[in-house]
């Protein structure tokens, strides 16, 4: 691709890792201002989020600084894999067991609109032993919201930056298709056998963070064992920012500096910071994390759809001119991949799915509200409200 290539190409993981980094802060801020108020007043939410937001900025911005590699954070980022998949079973046993016992006649009367105010209500009057109370159903398929799920779809599973890195260790090199396929079927996997009952059960009160909606976990069963399991699926997720973040600081730092050094001379230190602040900055001015995950999503289908196929298209070209017809097939090319007619429709739909999902995000975000705000201003029937 050359150097406009390269450049291109490392801009958008620049900007896919600062919509990532923006959107791990969101969910730190809305994850303990949910489950540890500073406040019961609803109107002062927006403090809890800005104080637990300033705190963890506080301590990410510090870790990004200092030198956190090491056998310490291996075992670190080990401990924390293992975790994520006790979440994932502790959410899909506990969905299982909720949607097994679920109220078939739907909310209990005169109960708080939220899952919190009734599963407690629930609890306190005596009326279900649910573990759950079940929710208005979210609507099946809603067209309006495709552009969201595919491109928070996307932000789900990107990984392919990293391959280089990933791959550059292992002695067979041929097993690694199965090896990142295998991992890219247990994650999608995973991620269907929470979503899917976590939509049918919890309806319209189905949160973006959805592991917030076992706030309102009220079990049957022993309290201490209850409150523990609901404590470390509401906490976990954020806990695991903790080394998260400053390691994707230290990437994105790393990648600004290898395309911005010859114009730009920074200390290592400083390269850091301009990876760590921002994010926490934007997370306070934009707290949508539905939104924030759809902006990341467009970026990694830059680099899903777009780059790796114009990146087998050249090198394709410039092998075969310096070598021949056909040398650029390797054991690790596939039928897809052999075609160069199959190749270009590749680019040419990953191009335009790419700037579809951009222009119908930035609709949404930007456009839609001003529309919105504008046919209220224009209502008269609004008008001194």
């Amino acid at each position: 691709l050359g150097e406009p290539g390269r450049r291109a190409y490392v801009g958008s993981v620049i900007l896919y890792c600062y919509a990532s980094l923006w959107a791990y802060a969101v969910l730190v801020g809305q994850t303990l201002s949910v489950a540890l108020p500073m406040s019961e007043d609803p109107e002062n939410a927006e403090y809890s989020y800005w104080f637990y937001l300033l705190c963890f900025g506080l301590a990410a911005v510090f870790m990004a600084t200092r030198n956190i590699t090491g056998p310490f954070m291996t075992a670190l980022n080990l401990g924390f894999s293992y975790g994520r998949v006790l979440t994932c079973f502790l959410m899909v046993a506990t969905l299982t067991h909720a949607v097994l016992r679920a109220d078939p006649h739907g909310l209990l009367q005169g109960a708080d609109p939220t899952p919190l105010g009734r599963a407690m209500a629930a609890t306190a009057a005596g009326e279900s032993d649910d573990t759950f109370v079940p929710s208005a159903p979210a609507p099946m398929f809603r067209l309006a919201g495709a552009v969201q799920v595919f491109t928070v779809s996307i932000f789900s599973v990107v990984f392919q930056h990293s391959i280089p890195t990933l791959a550059e260790p292992a002695a067979d090199k041929r097993s690694l298709h199965t090896s990142f396929g295998h991992t890219v079927a247990l994650v999608v996997g995973a991620y269907l056998l929470i979503s899917l009952p976590a939509v049918a059960y919890f309806g319209m009160d189905c949160l973006a963070a959805v592991n917030l909606n076992w706030a309102a976990y009220q079990p049957t069963y022993w309290a201490p064992l209850a409150s523990l399991v609901r404590n470390f699926i509401v906490f976990f997720p954020a806990l695991s920012l903790v080394s998260t973040y400053p390691l994707l600081c230290i990437t994105l730092a790393n990648n600004m500096s290898s395309v911005l050094s010859t114009r730009v001379n920074l200390p290592a230190i400083a390269w850091r910071l301009l990876a760590a602040v921002p994010p926490i900055f934007l997370a306070a001015l934009v707290s949508d994390l539905t939104a924030v995950s759809a902006v990341a999503g467009v970026f990694g289908l830059a680099l899903i759809l777009v780059f790796p196929v114009l990146l087998q298209l050249f090198s394709r070209r410039i092998v075969e001119a310096r070598c021949g017809k056909g040398a650029a097939f390797t054991a690790y090319g596939s039928v897809v991949t052999r075609s160069e007619w199959g190749m270009n429709v590749f680019a040419f739909v990953g191009l335009a799915v790419t700037a579809a999902c951009a222009v119908a995000t930035c609709y949404q975000l930007l456009l839609a509200p001003l529309f919105t705000l504008a046919v209220h201003d224009l209502n008269p029937n609004s008008w001194g409200r």
